[in-house]
């Protein structure tokens, strides 16, 4: 698994939605948001990390939400064209 950097808050732009690793990458991107989780309640951030953290969740959500319904329309596809 790649190393997580919490340096770069918007290092979910370098995930792409698809590819040969896309159940790893979300995998990834949700321990990203459980990092992310754990140290927003730390309460240790200052604002701008806070923002920055908020800014890496916000992207990492979309990511999230995109594959699951790139897969649910996958699943539904191939359903549908067993039911044919």
């Amino acid at each position: 698994m790649e190393q997580i950097n919490n340096e770069n808050p918007l290092m979910v732009s370098t995930l792409p939605i698809e590819g040969e690793r896309g159940g790893g990458l979300y995998k990834e991107a949700m321990q990203q948001l459980e990092e992310i989780s754990r140290s927003i309640s730390s309460g240790e951030l200052d604002v701008d990390q806070l923002a920055a953290k908020l800014k890496q969740a916000k992207e990492l959500v979309e990511f999230c939400k995109q594959k699951l319904q790139t897969v649910e329309a996958d699943v539904n596809q191939i359903l549908g064209e067993e039911n044919a």
